[in-house]
């Protein structure tokens, strides 16, 4: 299992209501802003393996099926959710707490958390309580 994650004390918000009904539909970076992060995932996850995404970003949802990648997005906002079944059809999304995971154990080959963990208070963090690890195969 390989876990990936990134932090970052930057954050994008969709304030406007006309920005808001923009970001609907636009992805999250410019092409190739998440390139060498990505492509190490692919290096490290099997052919046509199973990868978890807490936070469910788009660009990362979309260039790992791209590359063949089975792809599980979760994530708490509606919107996000909404977003990432708009932007990237391939993959499967989820609505809900990444802090109680409920998939049974083995079910992913890699977790990647690009700036999600940072918004979750660190008692509650899943790299902090080995749930992750639980889900991912070894």
């Amino acid at each position: 299992m390989w876990w990936l994650n990134a932090m970052s004390t930057q954050s994008r918000w969709c304030g406007a209501v006309t920005t808001h009904c923009r970001c609907a539909t636009a992805d999250d970076a410019p092409a190739g802003d998440y390139e060498p992060w990505i492509a190490e995932l692919i290096r490290r996850t099997p052919a046509a393996g199973r990868v978890l995404d807490v936070g469910c970003g788009v660009p990362v949802a979309r260039d790992l099926t791209s590359a063949g990648l089975h792809v599980t997005g979760v994530d708490l906002s509606d919107m996000q959710i909404h977003r990432a079944r708009t932007l990237v059809p391939t993959a499967h999304f989820v609505r809900g707490d990444v802090t109680t995971l409920d998939w049974p154990a083995s079910s992913f080959d890699t977790i990647v958390a690009l700036y999600s963990l940072i918004h979750i208070p660190c008692p509650n963090r899943p790299g902090d309580s080995c749930q992750d690890a639980r889900v991912a195969t070894a």
